[in-house]
């Protein structure tokens, strides 16, 4: 026995914002370049990519490493990014990672400022090599609201040389679900 419909479902989504977005293919752009004591390391490279040409490299492109025989350490920041207007704010970015495996460890970290710069706090670390380009997801949720920046920071453990690669970076992306969208979900 066939019956009327009883009820229709309805449901609200809300769109997914991309607040930022910067694959490296203009070059540094707006991020800020540091490193030291003698080389700066961070650099755009064709080597080593996912989309289209270039990522950001930290390593020489003559070796493909990043031994200098220092103990050396690098960082790119990001523009300043607001989030505002969105919430379940997630960083995701392609990353290869390549790094000596004893102690002391060599390491990669993003690292996020909501006080433009004065204090960072790690979001994410690692001190594990990658056996490719990856993609890695953040969780910045709690930053919802906030004008952030982001940081990739590279250390050397020691000032031995090791032979391998360093990181590349690419397709460094940041986004929200967009408040003020009231779409209906087909």
């Amino acid at each position: 026995n066939a019956s009327a419909l009883s009820n229709v479902v309805e449901a609200k989504t809300k769109a997914v914002a991309v607040v930022f977005k910067d694959d490296f293919e203009y070059g540094p752009g707006n991020w800020s370049i540091l490193g030291g004591p003698i080389l700066r390391l961070w650099h755009i490279t064709g080597h080593r990519y996912v989309s289209p040409s270039h990522a950001m490299y930290y390593g020489k492109d003559s070796t493909l490493t990043f031994d200098d025989y220092t103990k050396n350490i690098g960082y790119i920041t990001s523009p300043p990014i607001n989030l505002a207007g969105v919430k379940e704010s997630q960083l995701s970015f392609n990353h290869f990672l390549a790094i000596q495996t004893l102690p002391p460890l060599d390491s990669a970290k993003v690292q996020v400022s909501a006080d433009s710069g004065t204090t960072w706090k790690d979001v994410y670390t690692t001190t594990t090599s990658t056996a490719g380009m990856v993609k890695q997801y953040i969780n910045l949720a709690g930053y919802d609201g906030s004008v952030i920046q982001l940081r990739f920071h590279f250390a050397k453990g020691d000032n031995i040389n090791h032979g391998y690669e360093g990181w590349v970076i690419d397709d460094v992306t940041l986004t929200g679900e967009d408040m003020d969208n009231d779409s209906l979900a087909p």
